[in-house]
């Protein structure tokens, strides 16, 4: 079944974001707090699956420490 996914700054060069969105179905969206590839969250693998596996549909500007450079984004898988 399809279901939505919200991730908030998963765990920097570990595997746990990159499985959660391999399995997720098509149609369904992630909702990601974190910094982009090459950042402090996520991995390359990850990174990389998000870019090859889904489309954005936005970038949202949240508030922020001082130094991160996070931000909500919204993809949904192809």
């Amino acid at each position: 079944k399809k279901a939505n996914f919200f991730m908030s700054w998963p765990p920097y060069d570990e595997p746990i974001g990159a499985e959660v969105a391999k399995r997720m179905l098509p149609g369904s969206v992630l909702f990601y707090i974190g910094e982009g590839y090459g950042g402090c969250t996520g991995c390359d693998q990850l990174h990389a699956i998000l870019n090859e596996q889904f489309d954005r549909l936005d970038n949202v500007h949240i508030p922020r420490f001082d130094g991160m450079h996070d931000s909500l984004m919204i993809y949904r898988k192809k």
